[in-house]
């Protein structure tokens, strides 16, 4: 999980793509990946980062022995395992995945100093 929280976070900070406008409406706080805003940062849309068509825009990224996979507002399907995911971890031979986050269990989180946080979960029975 620490790994996909470091790579949203150099996501928002790198994607040029990423829009901070400002803005003085009231604090609006979107429940989706997609879209964040409020009165005192602005607007964040990831939408056009994101791809539509079932695969990640940010594919197998490699970190130790494992492969990464992200695509934010829309969902993919890769290995077995990772169905309709917003992030999935590969292990290297890929005999095995797991689902790191779906973008339905999003949420995001600002700092004090307008630092931005994308951080997602997974439905864990």
């Amino acid at each position: 999980m620490v790994a996909l929280k470091v790579f949203v976070y150099l996501l928002l900070l790198c994607c040029k793509r990423a829009e901070l406008v400002s803005t003085a409406n009231e604090n609006i706080r979107n429940t989706d990946d997609c879209t964040y805003e409020d009165a005192r940062f602005g607007r964040i849309d990831l939408s056009e980062v994101g791809l539509k068509d079932g695969v990640p825009a940010f594919r197998n990224l490699e970190k130790g022995d494992y492969f990464y996979s992200y695509n934010p507002c829309y969902s993919f399907t890769e290995k077995p395992l990772c169905n309709d995911v917003a992030a999935c971890q590969i292990y290297k031979d890929g005999s095995i995945s797991f689902p790191l986050g779906y973008n339905s269990f999003a949420t995001w989180s600002i700092s004090e100093t307008g630092n931005a946080s994308l951080i997602y979960s997974v439905d864990v029975m």
